[in-house]
């Protein structure tokens, strides 16, 4: 049997270990500038090129740069949403990027179900928001700059409200790519794959070597040890 005949095992053995899908990827938050330090994660369903809402699976994000009483600092996929609008944010090979040079009126946006009233605004406002906008959608002018940030980190608690953003310019990357190990059934296939190679590799030499007894014989070669008859 030849080696060439593993490969249609291969094959299904790839297809097996294999999801239906993408692979989800995960990627990790990078900060922004105007101290907006971040850690956390944003998990896709796989999907390489422009991102839709529906692509962004879940998210954990906590920020660093800011703390007091009463101030939310982690947001997740439980107790907060997601807004995406625009073909801005992408996936590629660096990570998930951001267009902010865009003018599709793109806005990524994470916000606490949580809100408290604004007195300043007289309105309510989320206990945490993130926001990624392009020049054309802008994110909220903070009072009293009238020039939107393009970065955007709201944070309310009882007694007020801190906005803090910065103005970056073309794509920029806002998460970059956890390194994820191969799965382990993946990994058991191909220590199985090994083991059945050895042993065809074994059996091709055996009958070889039986090929070559067999032909000694008819020629009147003594094998090895023994006398011709």
């Amino acid at each position: 049997m030849r080696i060439t005949s593993l490969l249609p095992l291969l094959g299904i053995a790839l297809l097996a270990n294999s999801p239906a899908g993408a692979t989800p990827i995960t990627y990790s938050l990078v900060n922004q500038g105007g101290g907006i330090l971040l850690t956390g994660n944003i998990v896709t369903d796989g999907v390489i090129g422009t991102l839709s809402q529906s692509d962004i699976i879940s998210w954990q994000i906590t920020e660093t740069g800011t703390s007091g009483p009463g101030i939310m600092q982690t947001i997740n996929n439980t107790n907060s949403s997601i807004s995406l609008t625009g073909s801005a944010l992408k996936s590629d090979s660096t990570g998930l990027v951001f267009n902010f040079s865009s003018s599709a009126a793109a806005k990524l946006a994470f916000t606490s179900n949580q809100s408290f009233f604004n007195s300043i605004f007289h309105a309510n406002e989320p206990a945490f928001q993130l926001t990624y906008c392009d020049t054309i959608a802008a994110c909220k002018a903070p009072s009293p700059i009238n020039t939107p940030y393009l970065v955007q980190l709201i944070l309310t608690n009882t007694t007020g409200s801190v906005s803090i953003g910065d103005r970056p310019t073309g794509t920029s990357p806002i998460a970059i790519p956890v390194a994820i190990p191969l799965p382990a059934s993946f990994t058991l296939f191909l220590s199985g794959l090994g083991v059945m190679v050895g042993l065809m590799l074994r059996q091709r030499m055996r009958r070889a070597h039986n090929s070559e007894y067999s032909e000694d014989r008819c020629a009147g070669i003594a094998p090895r040890g023994k006398l011709a008859v």
